[in-house]
């Protein structure tokens, strides 16, 4: 059986918000799909990112999210270092 390889990929997601609709949710929808398959870095406005550390503190499915540097994330499998 052929293991599928898990992808580094980065997404640029301005509107990007776990709590709120429309297309901020939509974003968040995205990246949370993807980072189920593949480790990711999103850009995201820095204005969400009070939002988006509550989220990934509350989240109980595996994957670790890390803010890096001004409104990045990366998510990476759990027990694993960035």
């Amino acid at each position: 059986m052929r293991v599928p390889c898990r992808l580094k990929v980065l997404i640029s997601a301005y509107a990007c918000n776990p709590y709120k609709g429309s297309e901020l949710g939509v974003g968040w929808g995205w990246v949370n799909a993807i980072a189920e398959h593949h480790d990711l870095s999103v850009m995201v406005a820095e204005y969400h990112r009070a939002d988006i550390e509550a989220a990934v503190a509350a989240e109980s499915r595996p994957g670790v999210c890390k803010l890096l540097g001004s409104g990045a994330i990366n998510r990476v499998p759990a027990g694993q270092e960035c």
